[in-house]
């Protein structure tokens, strides 16, 4: 993958397809044709990443603080059940998981937009001008709270008939706007 400002790390086994990484993140493929190579494989390869990769940063001469900033995306190009997903996205050994679903698995820039659009965290990534931040974090704090019970909760009440009948409705969405900024800066 080509991602600008990502160097890819040379390993000497190749459990996984490829692997860049900058100065925040690890991000390690692995691309599957068949369903069932996937499910017989997956447990193997996040071990293989912990065990070769997690295990062996200074060795490798990375940071350790990237231990906590490893990433495997495993590339199907087929039908998997929402809740063998969920099994490989929620599994906490060694890092975070996501399952992309393309079209075709050779097209390396399918695959990044692809990651780009249904990944949250990578949503911010500015993988084309060499930027080395991984996200753009207030961003991804206002999305998650938008989605909040806090949010649905404050819009609810905002959107009330008999608070909108008050002459006050700009010092209360002052107000509201004043929590929010507040959750954001406690995140």
């Amino acid at each position: 993958m080509d991602f600008d400002g990502y160097e890819k790390l040379k390993l000497e086994e190749d459990y996984v397809d490829e692997v860049i990484y900058n100065s925040d993140n690890i991000i390690c493929f692995k691309s599957f044709n068949k369903k069932d190579d996937f499910v017989e494989e997956w447990q193997n390869i996040q071990a293989s990443v912990a065990g070769n990769i997690q295990a062996n940063l200074e060795e490798l001469g990375l940071k350790e603080s990237l231990a906590w900033n490893i990433y495997i995306i495993f590339v199907i190009n087929f039908k998997l059940e929402k809740y063998l997903k969920n099994k490989v996205e929620s599994n906490k050994f060694c890092c975070k998981k996501y399952v992309i679903n393309v079209d075709d698995i050779q097209n390396k820039e399918q695959i990044k937009s692809r990651i780009e659009n249904t990944i949250a965290l990578f949503s911010n990534f500015d993988f084309s001008e060499g930027n080395h931040s991984s996200s753009n974090t207030d961003k991804i704090k206002e999305k998650i709270f938008d989605n909040s019970n806090k949010s649905i909760l404050m819009n609810k009440f905002k959107n009330t008939p008999q608070i909108h009948n008050l002459t006050e409705i700009d010092s209360i969405s002052s107000f509201t706007n004043e929590l929010k900024r507040e959750y954001l800066n406690e995140n």
